[in-house]
């Protein structure tokens, strides 16, 4: 069975982060999974990071726009994600970076990190 493009890209993704979780405070990273907020309503995310010593998780989001910038409405929704599931941050990752708006409430949230595959040498082709 052949995987789509986007389902390579998170899964590298995740192992990529994985190898180098210690220098982003993390234990360990998991892949995609389905988190339950704390009023019941379920979430599926890409990739879960699980802080050193078990104190918190970091959520993982795998965009691959080839073509186009992550958008200021997808970043709004994965702040809102991680606080509404209670994570302490948040890893986007994606091959070309974040419009400006985007990279604003990720700063004003203090909750996101970006990873380009551009500035970070993740495939975009796998």
């Amino acid at each position: 069975m052949k995987s789509e493009l986007w389902q390579d890209y998170e899964e590298v993704a995740n192992f990529l982060l994985d190898k180098v979780a210690a220098e982003l405070g993390l234990e360990r990273v998991e892949g995609k999974q389905t988190l339950v907020g704390d009023v019941g309503t379920s979430w599926e995310v890409d990739g879960k990071g699980v802080k050193l010593g078990d104190e918190g998780i970091v959520l993982i989001e795998c965009k691959r726009y080839p073509k186009r910038r992550v958008d200021q409405a997808t970043v709004g929704g994965f702040a809102f994600r991680i606080q509404y599931l209670g994570a302490s941050g948040g890893i986007l990752v994606n091959p070309l970076g974040t419009q400006e708006g985007g990279r604003i409430i990720a700063v004003q949230r203090r909750s996101s990190r970006f990873i380009s595959s551009r500035t970070a040498r993740v495939p975009t082709t796998c």
